[in-house]
């Protein structure tokens, strides 16, 4: 059941985020932590997001404003990595709490 609404909505953001280019991680990442938890939630979207946005890149290739790409990788890269490392020091219980703060608020497949 988990696996064919993960497939379901999963489609549903590749699609969306296809025609208007973002999208996806909004859909997609609070069903991956109400089904998979937090900790296994993050490195699912990040394969996610890479593949996905490696496919923009190769088709977009030549229209990057790449100097743009380096500021904001400079500042997001260790960003994400100290999310990460928040994310894996907090207590079980901490994200727990916060999981079923999640899903309550989102309203479906609590």
């Amino acid at each position: 059941m988990g696996y064919s609404i993960v497939l379901s909505v999963g489609l549903m953001a590749g699609v969306l985020s296809g025609v208007i280019g973002m999208g996806s991680s909004m859909l997609l990442m609070p069903v991956l932590v109400i089904i998979y938890g937090p900790q296994q939630a993050v490195p699912i979207m990040a394969i996610a997001a890479i593949m996905g946005n490696l496919g923009k890149v190769l088709s977009w290739w030549r229209e990057i404003d790449w100097k743009a790409c380096v500021a904001y990788s400079a500042t997001a890269a260790p960003g994400a990595m100290l999310g990460v490392r928040t994310l894996l020091a907090l207590p079980p219980h901490a994200v727990g709490l916060w999981r079923q703060l999640c899903s309550n608020r989102v309203g479906f497949l609590a």
